[in-house]
């Protein structure tokens, strides 16, 4: 069966086990603290996001093999500097004869809002649509300093 006293090597020593293991990962653990506490940067400025929010929703009828999902998307930029910004849009897609597929579709917010879309083939449907990777911004307050 083999000896029960001997301990399996490893040749990476972040694996090693003992006294060495353990300062190592207090040390990790200290340095990260560090890091997390440290004031940001002199002339960096905080940011912030804006808010968006898929509004009505709709899937048109099937027009060349294909139809398309369109969204009114409101956004409520006040905390930003700036008047847009880049988004994304994640989608799970249904197909009657294929597993459902994750992804994602990038588009450019503007202050205010804006209509969005996205094609899909006649036997797809979009199962949901999300907004995430908002973009972060300049916040206003710290931009009129």
């Amino acid at each position: 069966m083999g000896d029960r006293n001997a301990v399996p090597f490893s040749a990476n020593p972040y694996l090693r086990s003992g006294i060495g293991a353990r300062r190592r990962q207090s040390g990790l653990l200290a340095a990260g603290i560090l890091l997390a506490a440290m004031p940001p940067a002199v002339g960096q400025q905080p940011l912030c996001r804006p808010q968006l929010v898929l509004d009505v929703a709709r899937l048109s009828p099937v027009h060349g093999l294909q139809r398309w999902w369109s969204a009114t998307v409101s956004v409520d930029a006040a905390p930003c500097a700036v008047r847009k910004g880049r988004f994304a849009i994640d989608f799970i897609r249904a197909k009657e004869n294929a597993p459902d597929l994750t992804f994602s579709e990038g588009f450019t917010w503007t202050a205010g809002g804006l209509n969005v879309s996205a094609a899909f083939w006649e036997e797809e449907a979009p199962l949901t649509a999300v907004i995430a990777h908002v973009t972060p911004c300049s916040c206003r307050e710290q931009a009129a300093r």
